[in-house]
């Protein structure tokens, strides 16, 4: 039989796994959604420019 402090330390050890799983996650999304609006803004910064070229042809 086990000691409730062998249990006890096995316990924690899980949750820390749990959590160390959790985080990762959380930075691999954080990472995407930074990526993304990276992506979002020189998307942006194209559509303007292709706009201004255009208006300027246009006058």
């Amino acid at each position: 039989m086990k000691s409730l402090a062998k249990r006890r330390e096995e316990r924690e050890q899980r949750h820390r796994k749990r959590e160390q799983k959790d985080n990762r996650r959380f930075i691999f999304i954080d990472t995407l959604m930074d990526i993304l609006i990276v992506l979002g803004e020189g998307l942006l910064w194209v559509i303007g420019r292709i706009f201004r070229g255009i208006s300027k042809l246009i006058d």
